[in-house]
Order: structure tokens, then C-alpha cells, then sequence
């Protein structure tokens, strides 16, 4: 019982620091709000199962081997959010190619779909 009461004290903390770093300036909208690319590799990594690589006791391990698990999905969602980034940059921007797109586009990939890893596995194993 006493892991359990960590793991929900560790979801608390991951949400809302999952929350926290959305509203920063890199990642919110012009409006304040959390941005569409924010949103959407969060609910990816929600819909890809992540968190249930970490199944150990220590909540500390947990939340590395969950990381480590999810590895090969973020590597996945970089070269996703790359080829989307890219294609929206040479289409829609008539070939006004950005740099800055890019970056924006890794570390918001990074910190929506890392953190909610974290998340979902404080989530998990709570249960």
C-alpha cells in the first residue's frame, strides 16, 4: 500500500508538470493555451500504451525502465513529427524551409510524449 501511495503522489507531480511545461512560452499558443502539437504526442503516447514497460517495486526504477521502454516509440514519434514538420513546411509554406520548425517540433515532441510516459506509469502502477 505504501508504493501505491507514492506512485499516486508521483502521478500528481508528473501531471502536473506535464501541465506546467505546456503553458510555458516554447510550447502555448499566442492565446496562453496549450498548442495542438502539444496535445496531439500526448494523446499518441497515450494511444500507443506507454507506461507499461515499468514494472518494478521501486518507483524510481519504474520510471527509468518505463523511459527505456518507450525509447523505440519516441525515436518513432521524432521521425513522425520530422516527415509531418517537413511536408507542412515544403506544402502548405510553399518550400519556406525553417530550422526553427524543426527544433520546435523535436522538443515539443520530447517534453509532451516523455512526460506523459511518466505519467501514465505513476498512473499504472498506482492501480
Amino acid at each position: 500500500m505504501g508504493n501505491k501511495i507514492i506512485y499516486m503522489v508521483l502521478a500528481g507531480v508528473f501531471a502536473f508538470f506535464w501541465w506546467w511545461t505546456g503553458y510555458q512560452e516554447h510550447y502555448a499558443t499566442e492565446a496562453g493555451n496549450l498548442s495542438p502539437g502539444y496535445w496531439f504526442w500526448a494523446i499518441m503516447t497515450v494511444a500507443m500504451g506507454a507506461g507499461q514497460a515499468g514494472n518494478e517495486d521501486n518507483p524510481i526504477n519504474a520510471c527509468i525502465n518505463a523511459l527505456k521502454g518507450c525509447v523505440p516509440m519516441i525515436i518513432s514519434f521524432l521521425a513522425a513529427g520530422l516527415v509531418i514538420n517537413l511536408m507542412y513546411q515544403f506544402l502548405v509554406k510553399d518550400g519556406a524551409f525553417e530550422i526553427s520548425g524543426v527544433i520546435n517540433m523535436f522538443s515539443t515532441v520530447a517534453a509532451s510524449s516523455v512526460i506523459m510516459v511518466l505519467v501514465l506509469t505513476a498512473f499504472r502502477r498506482a492501480q
